[in-house]
């Protein structure tokens, strides 16, 4: 089960809360796996969008295209449509 940044362990999932809270301080409990995968892909999404857009303003241009590893969507934002297409679509 994963929830936000971090993978619960399997304590946790049949316990519920963990018993001894020093796990957290000064050390990490080893059984907590932390993942900000998702954050960060968000993230990068966020500020590659926010890059085009200001450079369709700049140029004039009502679309612009984002090449990515896997990723597939349309956004419009600010009224620039903007295409995140994936690079094996891309180059064909």
């Amino acid at each position: 089960m994963e929830l936000s940044s971090f993978t619960l362990c399997s304590k946790k999932l049949k316990k519920g809360a963990c018993e001894h809270k020093a796990r957290m301080f000064p050390k990490m409990c080893s059984t907590m796996k932390i993942d900000h995968s998702p954050q960060i892909k968000r993230l990068r999404k966020t500020r590659e969008i926010k890059g085009l857009v200001n450079a369709c303003k700049n140029f004039g241009l009502k679309t612009g295209t984002i090449v990515t590893y896997d990723t597939e969507d349309e956004v419009t934002q600010e009224g620039i449509q903007i295409k995140l297409i994936p690079f094996y679509r891309w180059i064909y």
